[in-house]
């Protein structure tokens, strides 16, 4: 501070203090922002005022959209003048609706940015006590513990038409009333709210609106994040001015490429920005084209060489100061080449600045350094809750100025009269990258951890590095990457040091301070990989890196981010790489091969991007891959199953939401449902495990789930020959897989006397197996505990129990389980190890563990449901589920004549190695190796897919990625085909977990039979970190027709979180060959038909007989005759028999219906037959050993006829009886011609003798 003594001379202080400050301006004073918002509208009302993605709204359509919003504030929710009303929006322009709504009902707005850390939020609530938070569907988990006071955009959007647009003349706001508060970094840890009124917030529209400029004619590039003050300007200068807000998309504002298609499509005229921004926006390739009229940096000192770039590529540069104290800008000044200085402008109207002696607040004269002072109508209120600040702060009766002054801590000195220079900060607050940091906010943090002793933030160049030592004795491990995810957690992004380095003792000053100017250079003491390039390429990328990072200290396996790379560095190593390699490279690449050894593997592979055919097995580099390359099938002789299509010839499923069916199943997917609800009470107490703050330990914000209610805790052990002392420990989710195994099997019409001892596998995909017996007293394992639960007996059981002697496998990987196990049993049967296969999957949620642990790993839905490719996605919603499929091979089926429901043409699986970020990050370079093996084992290309059924979790991280993935193997799909169809199975059902992958496959079957692929639900718009256009690709977002021109084919994705991961080909079933019913081949059917239900008990039969009355009631064509001989013969000859029976005799689908309705309704009982069904048996007996004997009268019973209609409608029968007549050559008249004889003919009299009756009565006896 030695340089900071001096007087003034008189000369001095007329130009500094009196010229320099002679901004008084009375035109830019009085107003307030509803009021000078209202009369643009009214000026230009056609005039588009906010663009965001393609929605354009004009003023008169904004005013009106804020008066109502408006209305609703202070009508409903009592909303005044005084009061502050947080607005918790993502970028949009629900987001400039809902500022100018809280204004004009006379509050003052706070901005909250969803994306902060909870604990943030939560002090920013608590400090402004809103009366209302202003949220979205998509936001309001971040406000949940205020969900009380929270008003979603979206739930009121519909009852807006309705309410009066007109201007609010209630209000009455005034200049002197709060505009907004703002919130800043703060010393302790706690941000700041600073206040500001409407005067001072117009003044600096006002004042801007001259000087750079903003004209009707203009459109601003919004790019500043809402906890930003620059924000105000991005969004109400154009407001104020008749231009147009172009509000840049979130995923947009660190992809250069991306900015500059929005500057061009939107011919955006200036942007507001920071240096670090204007350097990303250089680095990464803007050229002066679009070129801007105005460029205006602020927020943080900017370079010389950077302004000359600016210069270059723009009409205009202004370079601004301001605090946030001071009403964002204080002064502006239009830059020039000549000048070599950097300074900061002049004070815009109605402010001044002085460089004052801290020490006596006497101004420094020309040259002298000293702290920067702010007077005038922009200074604001102070601090919000902070008297103590707000005095220390801002001071007033200063002898010279009479108003209040804002201390800024900022260092400057006057070069010459009207040159005013910024030279550093007197205390720690700092400015990175545009935001305004406290750095003892950051060390405070990082003290926190129970291993660190003490912490100390500096910045060096753009960056922030922390200095940290550990308690004594913690020397065990690394902490740099503990710390990382720790500080993630508890401060926003913008706030995380680029380096972490320990150090034993910090150096000291010789007053005993820390002398932070002695610290270390980071990149000396940084910890890296000792691993070191071994080809060129990553000797070459190192390069890059060097070059971009400032040192050298890298391995080739270190994490870019570790080593001082940051999002705003990225795109100097895109252009770097883009000019080592003459091409292009994909941002997001960058994220997803952040080490020097995975991105120069991928670099090498993209060289052939294009040129890998799908047409036969593709060959990959095994140590990409890091698995045996594959060889074309025809290398390997084997046997003539290896290429053998498989073909599913049953499903079955248990899904929430009562779902026991695939019928069941289709009807929720074609009518948009979705089967999410509240926590069962007898699963968990919802109440006492929901805490809306997602950081609270043993605590969810997620009470919704989809859960199965049928079955899981009424389980027939009997049934199965299970024991009651078994049972009682048997882990519920075995219970369900053997009742949809079951289900499966008989769908496929094989009976138990069938399958025992048949070659059959059983796959079954279960996770978390031993989840059961958990907690349980060591007193009560008797036994039975292990094998009710463990894994390994969840398909052992279904094989013993059913009697299957092929392969039996549980499978666990996690979420791809049930896929797996599916791709498994496929091998399995073209390997003949089986001739045929129950591939299943099974998830319960018996505890509420799972929705704990993804809690606080961030990645649950708050309201349960999957969102799936949606803008808006948070997160993945949890359910539970069974299905089960039946596979056989192709020819098999044909030659059995099984009920063919889809065919399977090949699959693959994979894992991501080290090529994801961490073990449960997706890989999108697995994904593509895996669809492209996939695709090449079903001998098929991209362009022979019409869908995708993705794995679609909706978290943020794994749907872009997965959508990517698609669009790298899809996108050189013919550009005349329709989009590939993209949807997901989650939005309806939930993530069922270890079934989720066979819940997907079943979708694609049923729609391929129903010929129409279901919507996913749940989307506001589709994600727009997927290039869908690009790629040709389209999310299902309304029922889509599935034509008949080709071969249906589709794609089915599952992906576990272990990093497991499962791709199925899907193909339409063949065309059945062109016969009748199965139990016949001649056009009559018969007159009678008998139809047979049967159960273990009379509860069960009852169950039978309402199951099959609520099937055949949809089923059942009006006139299917033939239809109805199908199922009775299935009934008959394709199920188990039990021993309780009734049959139904029935002629047609109404009076079958009306007997079996009869039967269900009816109180069973001892299931006695009820009244008015006819033909109806009990049967009940005791040894299936018994054999079927059939009991005939004698002579009397022959009739005109007999025989006849089974003559005509069963082959059998007609054979046998030919068979049988042929023996009696010696009647006078054929026999048949006797007993199918008119009425009243002489030939029909014949059979009333004996030598005729006896044939005819014994001929149709044996051909029965």
């Amino acid at each position: 501070m030695g340089d900071m003594d001096g007087t003034i001379s008189n000369e001095d202080y007329l130009t500094i203090i009196e010229q320099f400050n002679a901004t008084e301006d009375a035109t830019t004073l009085g107003f307030c922002l509803p009021e000078l918002f209202e009369k643009v509208a009214e000026r230009y009302p056609n005039n588009i005022a906010v663009i965001y993605g393609d929605t354009q709204l004009a003023y008169g359509t904004l005013n009106r959209l804020a008066n109502q919003l408006a209305r609703i504030l202070v009508e409903e929710r009592g909303v005044g003048r005084g009061d502050v009303v947080g607005v918790a929006l993502d970028r949009s322009i629900d987001l400039i609706v809902a500022v100018l709504a809280v204004v004009k009902a006379g509050a003052a707005y706070v901005p909250i940015d969803p994306a902060f850390p909870a604990d943030r939020v939560t002090h920013m609530v608590n400090d402004a006590g809103p009366k209302l938070v202003v949220v979205s569907d998509s936001t309001v988990t971040a406000l949940s513990p205020w969900r009380d006071i929270c008003l979603s955009i979206d739930t009121v959007r519909g009852n807006m038409k309705q309410v009066d647009s007109s201007n609010l003349t209630t209000q009455n706001v005034r200049p002197e009333n709060l505009a907004y508060v703002i919130y800043t970094s703060g010393s302790t840890g706690r941000p700041k709210g600073v206040e500001a009124n409407h005067g001072a917030l117009c003044n600096l529209l006002l004042s801007m609106q001259k000087e750079p400029g903003c004209a009707p004619g203009d459109r601003l590039l919004a790019v500043a994040t809402i906890s930003f003050d620059m924000s105000i300007l991005d969004l109400l200068l154009p407001l104020a001015s008749g231009a147009a807000t172009v509000i840049a998309p979130t995923e947009a504002l660190r992809d250069p490429g991306a900015l500059l298609k929005l500057m061009e499509r939107h011919s955006v005229t200036m942007i507001q920005a920071t240096p670090s921004f204007w350097q990303m926006l250089l680095d990464g390739g803007w050229k002066g084209q679009p070129r801007l009229v105005k460029i205006l940096t602020a927020g943080e000192p900017i370079s010389r060489r950077l302004l000359d770039r600016l210069l270059a590529y723009g009409d205009m540069v202004w370079n601004g100061y301001g605090p946030t104290e001071a009403t964002v800008y204080a002064s502006v000044g239009r830059v020039s080449q000549d000048e070599q200085d950097i300074v900061i402008g002049h004070p815009i109207a109605n402010f001044q600045l002085y460089v004052l002696n801290p020490k006596d607040l006497t101004p420094m004269p020309i040259g002298g350094l000293g702290e920067v002072y702010i007077g005038g109508c922009g200074v604001n209120c102070g601090y919000r809750n902070k008297p103590g600040m707000t005095k220390e702060r801002f001071l007033d009766n200063n002898p010279f100025h009479p108003g209040r002054l804002y201390r800024t801590g900022d260092l400057a000195r006057f070069l010459a009269p009207g040159k005013l220079k910024l030279v550093g900060r007197i205390d720690s607050q700092v400015k990175v990258r545009g935001y305004r940091i406290e750095l003892e906010d950051i060390s405070a943090a990082i003290t926190e951890h129970e291993e660190v002793s003490a912490a100390v933030v500096v910045t060096r160049d753009d960056q922030l590095i922390a200095y940290f030592m550990r308690n004594i004795g913690n020397h065990q491990k690394p902490l740099d990457h503990v710390l990382r995810a720790w500080l993630a957690q508890r401060r926003p992004a913008y706030m995380m040091p680029a380096f972490f380095v320990e150090m034993d003792t910090f150096p000291m000053t010789l007053n005993g301070k820390i002398d932070r100017k002695a610290l270390p250079d980071p990149t000396k003491r940084v910890r890296v990989s000792t691993a070191q390039p071994q080809t060129e390429l990553e000797r070459r990328v190192l390069a890059v890196w060097s070059q971009v990072l400032g040192h050298t200290g890298i391995g080739i396996n270190d994490n870019f981010f570790d080593v001082g790379g940051n999002s705003v560095r990225l795109p100097r190593v895109k252009a770097g790489l883009e000019e080592l390699m003459g091409r292009p490279v994909q941002m997001a690449k960058l994220f997803e091969y952040y080490t020097i050894k995975s991105l120069a593997a991928y670099l090498e592979r993209s060289q052939d991007e294009g040129h890998i055919t799908t047409s036969a097995r593709p060959s990959f580099d095994p140590t990409l891959r890091g698995e045996a390359q594959q060889q074309s099938s025809s290398d390997h002789p084997s046997s003539s199953w290896n290429n053998e299509h498989i073909a599913i010839i049953s499903i079955a499923c248990r899904f929430p939401g009562g779902i026991t069916s695939p019928e069941e199943f289709w009807e929720l997917l074609e009518t948009g449902n979705d089967v999410i609800t509240e926590v069962p009470q007898d699963r968990w107490d919802a109440d006492a495990l929901y805490d809306a703050d997602p950081a609270a330990p043993g605590k969810s914000h997620c009470r919704r789930g989809g859960f199965i209610r049928d079955g899981v805790g009424s389980f027939d052990a009997p049934f199965f020959g299970i024991s009651p002392r078994e049972a009682r420990t048997l882990d519920p989710t075995q219970n369900v897989m053997l009742e949809t195994c079951w289900e499966g099997l008989e769908r496929a019409g094989y009976t138990m006397e069938q399958l025992r001892g048949s070659l059959t596998g059983v796959f079954i995909g279960h996770s978390q197996a031993t989840a059961h017996s958990v907690g349980r007293d060591l007193a009560d394992l008797d036994g039975y505990a292990v094998t009710g639960s463990i894994g390994a007996t969840l398909s052992g059981r279904a094989s013993y129990v059913l009697g299957l002697e092929g392969p039996s496998l549980t499978v666990d990987t996690a979420c791809s389980s049930s896929l797996v196990s599916t791709h498994l049993a496929c091998t399995s049967l073209r390997q003949g190890e089986c001739d045929m296969a129950v591939a299943g999957g099974v998830t319960l949620m018996l505890s509420p563990g799972l929705m704990v642990e993804f809690t606080r790993l961030g990645g649950i839905s708050p309201d349960g449901s999957c969102h799936a490719f949606s803008a808006d996605s948070q997160g993945t919603g949890f359910s539970e589920g069974s299905a089960v499929v039946v596979l056989k091979r192709l020819s098999d089926a044909q030659r059995d004549g099984d009920t063919i429901q889809a065919v399977l043409r090949g699959s693959a699986i994979n894992h991501g190695g080290r090529r994801a970020a961490s073990l449960t990050t997706p890989s999108g370079a697995a994904q593509v190796h895996l669809i492209q093996s996939a695709l090449g084992a079903s001998g098929l290309t991209p362009s022979d897919i019409d869908y995708i059924e993705a794995h679609g979790t909706a978290t943020k991280l794994g749907d872009p990625i997965e959508g990517t993935a698609l669009a790298e193997v899809f996108s050189n799909r013919s550009l005349s085909l329709e989009p590939l169809w993209v949807g997901s199975a989650k939005s309806n059902l939930g993530h069922t977990q270890a079934s989720a992958g066979l819940a997907s496959l079943l979708k694609v079957v049923l729609a391929m039979q129903h010929r129409l692929i279901p919507k996913t639900i749940h989307v506001t718009e589709p994600t727009p970190l997927v290039d869908w256009h690009k790629a040709n690709m389209a999310l299902v977002l309304e029922n889509q027709p599935w034509p008949s021109t080709h071969t249906r084919r589709a794609g089915v994705s599952s992906f576990g979180i272990g990093g497991t991961n499962a791709h199925i080909i899907v193909e339409e079933a063949p065309p059945s060959p062109s016969t009748v019913s199965v139990h016949s081949n001649a056009r009559p059917s018969p007159s009678m038909v008998s139809f047979v239900a049967s159960g273990q008990n009379n509860a069960a039969l009852h169950q039978q007989v309402k199951k099959l009355h609520r099937h055949l009631q949809n089923a059942i064509p009006t006139n299917g005759s033939d239809y109805l001989g199908d199922v009775a013969y299935s009934l008959a000859v394709k199920r188990t028999h039990f021993r309780r029976r009734l049959a139904f005799i029935a002629n047609d689908k109404a009076d079958l219906l009306k007997k079996l309705a009869s039967c269900a309704d009816a109180q069973m009982g001892e299931l006695q037959p009820p009244a008015g069904v006819i033909h109806s048996t009990k049967m009940e007996y005791a040894d299936r050993g018994l054999h079927l004997a059939m009991l005939f009268t004698g002579q009397g019973s022959q009739r005109l006829g007999m025989g006849k209609r089974l003559y005509q409608v069963y082959p059998t029968f007609r054979k046998a009886l030919e068979e049988v007549v042929a023996y009696f050559p010696s009647l006078e008249t054929p026999l048949l011609e006797v007993m199918w004889a008119e009425h009243q003919s002489d030939a029909a009299k014949l059979l009333d003798r004996t030598d005729y009756a006896q044939p005819a009565i014994f001929s149709v006896e044996v051909a029965l």
